[in-house]
């Protein structure tokens, strides 16, 4: 058995995979698309994890004409995220 992820069953994989995408590229500015394809996870479950995680000050929307791209914001929640996060999945 590999190395425990203290998350693994209390984060959905999904949500945790677009959390690590965000959290491993935090001056990126993200499509949809583009995020669904790092994270391998579906088009239609990407756009409702981003929309929550906005809801929740983790990820901020930037418009650019009419493409809304995504960004992890730089506040307390994302660093206490990025320290839980990418510290077990580096282990």
């Amino acid at each position: 058995m590999g190395p425990l992820n203290l998350f693994e069953g209390l984060i959905e994989p999904k949500v945790n995979a677009i959390l690590l995408g965000f959290l491993s590229n935090k001056n990126e500015l993200f499509h949809l698309k583009k995020l669904s394809r790092l994270s391998k996870v579906p088009m239609s479950s990407t756009f409702r994890i981003v929309r929550k995680l906005v809801s929740l000050n983790i990820v901020r929307v930037v418009k650019v004409h009419k493409f809304k791209l995504y960004q992890v914001e730089a506040n307390e929640k994302t660093k206490a995220l990025e320290g839980l996060l990418v510290k077990n999945e580096g282990k």
